[in-house]
């Protein structure tokens, strides 16, 4: 089988598993701080097909880099609106982070123990696959995660001027995704840093 391909088929598993988790713990954590909305469209459940957006998990296949469909929050059903928007930016990033940890682990007992290579590579691509959806959404861009986090961070006016350079980030992540320099210098690094001491 072509390289290519296979890497992109032994991605699709991580790649449900990974947006399935991102939404359903944004959606958790957004219903946890005060808004029901999540869970009133439906975006509370581990069905993957509710949170899966064709473009978002297709450049997560070939280029590591995506995200689920856009979940429906409203900072002003919040408790409060610093501490939620904190909640449900982080939340999504860490729980991504924390099954990436614990397949990467999966997968270095089943290359002790099984011996199977397939299962090793399903393993450890979403392993990988989960924390670079957690760094990607680090990024302070609507509508990733981090932007909620950025929001949380500075003052409203701030955020406000941030969101008019929207346009010409969103730009700029695309030239950088498109041609491996994220990948390159953000991701993997990110990767080797989260992964590098197992």
């Amino acid at each position: 089988m072509d390289p290519l391909i296979y890497g992109i088929l032994i991605s699709v598993p991580g790649a449900f598993l990974g947006i399935t988790v991102h939404g359903f713990s944004q959606a958790l954590a957004s219903l946890a701080v005060g808004d029901k909305a999540p869970k009133n469209t439906g975006r509370l459940t581990l069905n993957p097909f509710k949170h899966f957006e064709a473009i978002g998990f297709i450049l997560l296949l070939i280029f590591n880099v995506g995200w689920c469909k856009p979940i429906s929050t409203s900072a002003l059903h919040y408790k409060n609106r610093k501490r939620g928007l904190l909640i449900v930016g982080a939340a999504p990033i860490l729980a991504n982070i924390m099954f990436g940890i614990i397949f990467a682990l999966i997968a270095e007992f089943s290359g002790v123990c099984a011996h199977s290579y397939l299962i090793y590579n399903l393993l450890a691509q979403a392993s990988v696959t989960f924390i670079c959806l957690a760094a990607f959404n680090i990024l302070p861009v609507a509508p990733l995660a981090g932007s909620k986090l950025l929001a949380a961070c500075i003052s409203h006016d701030a955020y406000i001027r941030h969101m008019r350079r929207e346009k010409i980030l969103l730009v700029l992540l695309i030239l950088l995704t498109t041609t491996h320099l994220l990948h390159q210098f953000f991701l993997l690094p990110i990767v080797n840093f989260i992964l590098g001491w197992m």
